[in-house]
């Protein structure tokens, strides 16, 4: 085996460890976006957010009660935690 034909063969097998790795992230990025799906989309997940704010972000102020709500669930937007904001 000459030292091209090594190289092209090193050269291979990186790109498919590489495709491995990729893949890899996409079926984990697939896994977190049926998740955030699934719980955005019940009604519980509304009243669940609506508890967490009351129970743990009732002490911030407004600013930074939104924030964190939307740290914990990053699927809200912004007009949906002012709007939790607002019934709490």
């Amino acid at each position: 085996m000459s030292l091209e034909q090594i190289g092209y063969l090193m050269f291979i097998i990186f790109l498919l460890i590489s495709l491995y790795v990729k893949s890899k992230k996409i079926e984990h990025l697939e896994a977190r976006i049926k998740q955030l799906t699934a719980r955005s989309s019940t009604k519980t997940s509304q009243d669940e957010r609506l508890v967490y704010l009351r129970a743990h972000l009732a002490h911030l102020d407004k600013v930074k009660a939104i924030k964190e709500l939307r740290k914990r669930y990053p699927e809200l937007s912004l007009i949906e935690a002012h709007e939790l904001w607002q019934q709490k």
